[in-house]
């Protein structure tokens, strides 16, 4: 009994302090804890490069093998499997790999659906 009363005695004081020096930790740490919004990011204007983008699809359109690919976005030019297609600023590649359940007619909606979503 003795024994038990001297462990009790030694253990809870030690508990104690353990568990305030836990509190402390935890009241005046900063490191890690996420309770406030992160700071905004500067205002940027959005660069809408359209000449950079005419002249990347004149470069691809000077390339051998290439053909117009009419009705879709503002310019578009396949290659093989490749396919260019520009919405103003933006230049999209789409790259069709061999599958027999891809139809032409298929891949040619898919390009149109994300030219019509730039």
């Amino acid at each position: 009994m003795r024994l038990r009363a001297l462990v009790v005695l030694a253990l809870v004081p030690a508990l104690l302090i353990a568990a305030g020096v836990g509190v402390w930790y935890v009241v005046t740490q900063q490191e890690g804890r996420y309770d406030m919004a992160p700071r905004a990011c500067p205002k940027i204007e959005p660069v809408r490069d359209i000449a950079g983008a005419k002249q990347l699809m004149n470069d691809i359109r000077s390339r051998p093998g290439v053909t117009a690919f009419a009705g879709v976005g503002d310019d578009a030019y396949v290659r093989d499997r490749d396919f260019y297609v520009r919405v103003s600023n933006l230049v999209v590649t789409i790259t069709v790999h061999p599958d027999q359940t891809s139809a032409p007619d298929q891949v040619k909606a898919f390009i149109i659906a994300v030219a019509d979503r730039l």
